[in-house]
């Protein structure tokens, strides 16, 4: 945390401050989920897409549908280790980034991705 007060993302980056919103505890489900959502827009596709395309990669008996994925985007549920490793075949992040928030670790076209997510405005995602 800087002096001001404003968490900043790995100096490394360069990608400045954290968006208003996303300030606080990091490792908090809302943080997480924050993390989660910003993953999956950088990847353009909707939560029905990525639960799709989480599927093949979720341990035996594991399930996810876009309303699962909703509850960890918006940090009702805490997503566990198992799906979050699906998350980052996925969409190549790491634990560090999905957990920690830590940028240092990823390659630099997937942090570029997520930077450009998060500093675009919301879309909606339809389903093709």
């Amino acid at each position: 945390m800087s002096t001001s007060g404003v968490m900043r993302l790995s100096e490394a980056n360069g990608f400045g401050t954290i968006p208003p919103g996303m300030a606080g505890d990091i490792y908090s489900n809302k943080a997480i989920g924050e993390r989660l959502e910003i993953t999956r827009r950088s990847l353009g596709i909707g939560q029905e897409v990525m639960a799709e395309r989480l599927e093949p990669f979720l341990p035996k008996g594991e399930v996810m549908s876009g309303q699962k994925w909703n509850n960890y985007a918006r940090g009702r549920d805490r997503i566990p280790v198992e799906m979050a490793i699906a998350v980052c075949v996925v969409a190549g992040v790491n634990l560090d980034y999905i957990y920690r928030n830590e940028w240092g670790s990823l390659p630099p076209d997937v942090a570029n991705r997520l930077h450009k997510a998060m500093t675009s405005p919301v879309r909606r995602f339809r389903r093709p």
